[in-house]
């Protein structure tokens, strides 16, 4: 991947790539990884002087190796990397910028020994501050050797900015303006550029929330996150996944479906809305051969235990600047609907606020959710994939229930879904459903509707393992509330679906004519080619009416009613 990406910026630029190149990665940083890192690596192995005779053993095979661009090899390479700074105080977040500062320094010291005397380094790296740590370093350089080249790579420049800007927004603008020492840092790195010593800068992140802040201070880079010539340079393509499929050895009978089962899986990412060609995670796909390499057979779950400790950086992003109220319809309508339209944020404005098309844009670039399709500017996002689905229907339940102040046990809900699934009887699960909606205050009761059923529905299945959850299932034209598709190696007895309705005001009535119009609804699609001729589906309509939340809960196959009244 690392040398294609070079081919492609070799080539866009035409041979000449422009003095900073800024690559937005659309994946956070310990999860939904696209290879980032390893192609900061790359760039180095490449660019670095003091690799050069390693030069035709690592790239001699490939276009970038047989096709060497002027300046292969002729650099002093200065590399930081900002992970892993502690954001839990302001101190220890400079600190810990300070410290990654230090470690970049430190290890170009020792690469390039020649431009350092002992006195010189620890002069360097005895500075107290980031700017001036690097700028002292980079004067060193320019006075022992005046024709010597600088490429500063940096990976993860906006890792610490995107903690901060949720539970310490104050602290993130005064580090990032002014005289911030983040911004300083940047802008000792311009001045060099200016001198001719830095002659190029790569940076990778997954969001450019810092680049308002920074504009003044470094306004020479380039940003190619949302260029069509680079979309296809990071995520895996379907070709791609099945030439890693047919290395797995897995029988040409099977590799349609287990194709199908990826695609629902790890798939979907679009950057580029001219185009159509859609990306898989490259993490999730390495997680799932890895896996089948062990067993000769699917993981025991599709979804990499890595990617699942996103839900807390999930949960950050909602409550930035203590918005997590306002930000929680977005939310449930992501859940209830699967999209959210909103015009994407390419340049974060801090003096006007952090909107909630900020936060959907936000979301984006950190890679839970995807470009569905753009009209007019305006774009609509959704869900990229089934586990980053699954991570939100997680993380809305959770606020759900802290809402309610109630503590949540997951095995009973697992337990009545496997009931509902080997039985087709969804009374259990309801009860489970009751159970949370009677902790809603009047007040809650009096904003609930429908959207809000679905998505506590939908995040409650999601709580199992052996159901695809499809919310606004399509067929026909026709968009179905809810279908429980069983996971292909699961055991289910029933598949299910479900048309879900909401009276405001209750009563008998309103509940008979909601109840009699979804049975309709739901026959429609039932009578559809996908379903008609299916002998393991159970369907239900369900009615909740009221204040009270009343529910009436029928099988119109079986033609069993039951009324829960929740006081």
């Amino acid at each position: 991947a690392g040398v294609e990406i070079l081919r492609r910026l070799n080539t866009q630029y035409h041979g000449r790539p422009p003095l900073t190149v800024r690559l937005v990665d659309w994946a956070d940083e310990e999860g939904a990884r696209f290879g980032k890192s390893l192609f900061i690596s790359t760039l180095h192995y490449y660019y670095g002087v003091e690799y050069q005779k390693e030069l035709n053993a690592l790239f001699g095979h490939t276009y970038i190796g047989k096709n060497l661009t002027r300046r292969a090899n002729k650099y002093a390479v200065l590399r930081f990397d900002f992970s892993g700074i502690n954001t839990e105080t302001e101190q220890e977040t400079h600190d810990g910028f300070l410290s990654n500062v230090l470690k970049g320094c430190e290890k170009f010291i020792e690469k390039y020994k020649t431009y350092f005397s002992n006195e010189h380094k620890k002069e360097i790296l005895s500075q107290k501050k980031p700017n001036e740590m690097i700028k002292s370093l980079l004067h060193r350089v320019s006075i022992q050797d005046s024709e010597q080249k600088v490429y500063i790579l940096i990976d993860e420049y906006d890792h610490f900015a995107n903690q901060l800007i949720a539970f310490n927004y104050a602290y993130f603008l005064d580090i990032v303006t002014q005289n911030g020492y983040v911004r300083t840092f940047y802008e000792v790195m311009k001045m060099y550029t200016g001198t001719g010593l830095v002659e190029r800068i790569f940076i990778t992140g997954v969001s450019p929330v810092t680049m308002d802040s920074l504009t003044s201070g470094f306004n020479i880079s380039t940003n190619i996150s949302l260029s069509q010539t680079f979309h296809q340079m990071v995520g895996f393509e379907q070709s791609e996944v099945e030439s890693i499929l047919v290395g797995l050895q897995i029988p040409q009978t099977q590799l349609p479906q287990t194709l199908k089962d990826l695609r629902l899986w790890y798939n979907g990412y679009l950057f580029c809305a001219d185009l159509d060609k859609r990306l898989y995670n490259p993490s999730m796909v390495f997680y799932f051969a890895a896996k089948y390499a062990e067993r000769n057979a699917y993981p025991h779950t599709m979804l990499d235990p890595n990617i699942a400790t996103d839900y807390s950086k999930i949960q950050n992003l909602f409550n930035i600047q203590g918005n997590a109220e306002q930000y929680l319809g977005v939310l449930r309508d992501l859940l209830e609907k699967g999209n959210v339209s909103a015009t994407l944020t390419d340049q974060y404005s801090f003096k006007r606020g952090f909107t909630q098309g900020d936060l959907v844009s936000l979301l984006f670039y950190m890679g839970f959710l995807t470009i569905q399709s753009e009209h007019l500017e305006t774009y609509r996002f959704s869900f990229p994939n089934y586990v980053i689905k699954k991570l939100y229907a997680d993380f809305f339940l959770q606020s759900i229930l802290e809402k309610a102040a109630l503590t949540f046990d997951n095995k009973p809900v697992n337990d009545s879904l496997k009931i509902m699934a080997d039985t087709g009887n969804p009374k259990t699960f309801f009860e489970e459903v009751k159970l949370i909606l009677k902790y809603f205050s009047t007040r809650d009761a009096a904003h609930f509707n429908e959207n809000t059923l679905k998505a506590i529905i939908i995040s409650l299945l999601h709580q199992q393992r052996f159901y695809y959850i499809h919310s606004e299932y399509e067929t026909n034209w026709m968009y179905m509330d809810v279908y429980l598709e069983t996971i292909r190696g699961q055991k289910t007895q029933f598949e299910i679906t479900m048309e879900l309705k909401y009276a405001p005001k209750g009563g008998k009535k309103a509940i008979d004519t909601l109840l009699n119009a979804a049975k309709v609804q739901l026959q429609g699609y039932l009578d559809t080619p996908k379903f008609n001729t299916r002998t393991n589906l159970k369907s239900f309509v369900v009615v909740v009416a009221g204040d009270k939340l009343e529910w009436r809960i029928e099988d119109i196959v079986l033609t069993l009613c039951l009324l829960c009244v929740c006081n």
